[in-house]
Formats: structure tokens, sequence, C-alpha cells
């Protein structure tokens, strides 16, 4: 059998999705069954996935019991911000620039509800803070009165939980998932009625109708979601996003990823998707906001994001004159490794006091883990 190269692009995860490395290794590589996923294979607490990107309206996940429902969202680009044409457009929506995102990741197929912020104080986490809900109810009705920093407890004590890398979504994020797919100012056109979403509807916008104005929020699984499975992307609750807030998107990240510098404190973190209260105009999918990150509101809330990783992920090697050894960690199954000693396929466990795959001692100390 003749040595033939593989070039490896791998994802590693620490929180974020980011190219961590790119490796050329030239190995002996026999033929490995493996099981055949049309969509993207992950492991969600003992089960291991195969879920479409796009396809939130049929597929999603949870991690555990009181866990959010998470849909699997597509790599892809998109024009981010609103062109100057745009009705009711603001300069904070500009320049408008091409975002790529280059990795799948899963969202919230809703806002994160008191069922689950509750979860999260009955086990101890969340500093113990049980917002109010105004008498309008607890169980599937959008969590509310949560700052920036409670989003960030939350997501803190989901991922401790789960072991999964949970986080607030990025800005561009927020407005990716929310067009999924479209170009106009709500995702399923250019004009906007109450009965697709939960605004002062005594405002109209793009031609469409007066409506209700409801003066509440409604249960997160009102209205229809949008293409990618995802509901109340415009209206009801602001969702709370990792950024700092810029008043413009010149020198604005491409890659999908939170912008960290800017006005992080007076200013502070950016809110996306309109309120129950706001205009049509401030609920478009362009539309942003800011406030303090320990602003509480009661129309203010937040969707959480996990990433996802490939089934392997490159953290340590040992190698000879060939190339022929390198170790590679099933991202979500950290007790399974996958790798080449000496040119042989090897499979076995990675852990605490446990050797790499196929590795001795005396090898695994020629590399890192």
């Amino acid at each position: 059998m003749q040595p033939r190269a593989l070039t490896a692009t791998l994802f590693c995860l620490d929180g974020s999705t980011r190219l961590v490395a790119s490796v050329l290794v030239s190995a002996l590589l026999p033929t490995i069954a493996f099981a055949q996923c049309d969509g993207f294979s992950f492991v969600s607490g003992a089960e291991k996935h195969c879920l479409r990107p796009g396809s939130g309206k049929v597929e999603w996940f949870k991690d555990c019991k009181s866990c959010p429902e998470m849909v699997v969202i597509p790599a892809g680009s998109f024009m981010m911000g609103s062109p100057a044409s745009e009705e009711g457009g603001h300069p904070s929506e500009q320049p408008q620039h091409q975002v790529t995102l280059k990795a799948p990741f899963a969202v919230g197929r809703f806002v994160v509800t008191f069922d689950e912020w509750d979860a999260c104080v009955d086990a101890g986490g969340c500093k113990g803070y049980r917002p109010p809900d105004h008498g309008w109810g607890r169980g599937q009705m959008p969590v509310i009165d949560v700052s920036w920093d409670d989003a960030k407890a939350y997501v803190s004590w989901l991922s401790r939980q789960t072991g999964k890398a949970y986080r607030l979504l990025s800005e561009a994020e927020r407005e990716y998932v929310t067009r999924a797919g479209t170009t106009t100012p709500f995702w399923w056109g250019s004009s906007i009625s109450t009965a697709q979403a939960n605004y002062n509807g005594e405002w109209t916008y793009g031609g469409g109708p007066v409506g209700e104005f409801r003066k509440r929020p409604l249960p997160v699984d009102s209205f229809e979601p949008n293409p990618w499975g995802l509901y109340q992307v415009h209206g009801n609750v602001a969702d709370w996003v990792e950024d700092c807030w810029n008043a413009s998107y010149k020198g604005a990240p491409t890659d999908g990823s939170a912008w960290s510098t800017g006005d992080c404190t007076s200013s502070g973190r950016v809110l996306r998707g309109g309120r129950w209260v706001s205009y049509p105009e401030n609920v478009r999918s362009a539309h942003r906001d800011f406030n303090w990150p320990t602003y509480r509101n009661f129309n203010v809330g937040f969707r959480v994001a996990r990433s996802l990783g490939p089934d392997f992920c490159l953290v340590g090697w040992y190698h000879d004159a060939a190339l022929h050894n390198v170790v590679f960690w099933q991202n979500d199954t950290p007790g399974l490794a996958f790798g080449w000693r000496r040119g042989q396929p090897t499979l076995g466990g990675v852990g605490p006091g446990r050797g790499a795959p196929g590795l001795g001692a005396a090898d695994e100390a020629s590399g890192s883990r």
C-alpha cells in the first residue's frame, strides 16, 4: 500500500468555533468503514445525532431534560446590515458587509423560557436570581428581566451541566439566523402584521395593516418559525448577544465572531430582535439596540447558541521521519480517539491517566494532548 496525503482542516472548540490548525499528514490510510451521515454528525448526551443543517422545522435536539431545544444552523455567507434604501434603516446598520460563517453551529429554537431559567436556579446556578414574571406567567413564557450578566451566568451553568460549549450568539450569528437565507427586512418579506409577530401594531411598516398592541409578551412558540425552525426572531423580547456596542459596522468582524472591542460598559452590549413594545421598523432583521450589561427589563431576554465540532479534532501527536503517527480525538466523545501508530490504524481511549491510542508513555511524552 502506497502512502497518500491527507489534508485536514480541523476545528476545535474552546467556547467558540474557530480554525485552530491545518495539517498535512502522510500516512498509510486503510479502508475504514464509518457510519454514513447525510447531515451533520455530533453527540448530545449519550446519543449520536445526524441532523441536516437548516432543517430545524422538523429536527432538533436537547442535551438534557431541562435544556433548551436546539436546531443546527448551516455554514454560509450573508450580507449583514441594511441597504441605505431600506425603510426604517439606521446608520448603525451600515456599511453592509459580507459575513462568512465557516462551520455549522446550534441555536435555541426559542428564547430561554422561565422553566429553563428556573431549572438553573433550582440546581444552584444563575446566582440564585429568580426574575419576576409581572403576572404574565412562567413556564413556556420567555424569561424576562434578565441582564447580559445574568444571561452569561446561565450559559456558563448550562456548559458545566452538559459539558458542551454553550454561549450567547454573536451579533452576526443572530442576524444570520434571523434572515435564514433571506434578504428582506423580515424573513417572510418586506411588510409585517401582528399575525406574524408581537410588536406595537398601532404603527405600520412596508404597507402592512394596522394591528393590535398586545402590551405583553407571548409564549415562546407563538407564530410561525422561520425557514430554519427558529421562533420569534422578530419582536416579543429582545435577545442579548455577546458583542460590545459599536456605532457602525466599520471594522466589524467578517467571520461571524463577536465584536469584543468597542463600548462594552457604558453603552454596553448589543440587543437584537426587537420587543413587544417596539415600532415595526425596530423588529427588522437588521435593527440594532444596546444597553449596559446590568440592565434588566420586562421586554428583554436571550437565546443560546452551542458550538458544534466535527467528529475528530487534532489534540496530540507522535511523529517519526515518515509522519506516520497522528492522534485524533473525537470532539464530542472524549473517551474515543482514532489515529495511526507506525503506519497502522488504532482505536483507543483518551482520558486522565490513559495513553493516546496505540502510543506508549515514551511516545506520548513526545507529543502534546
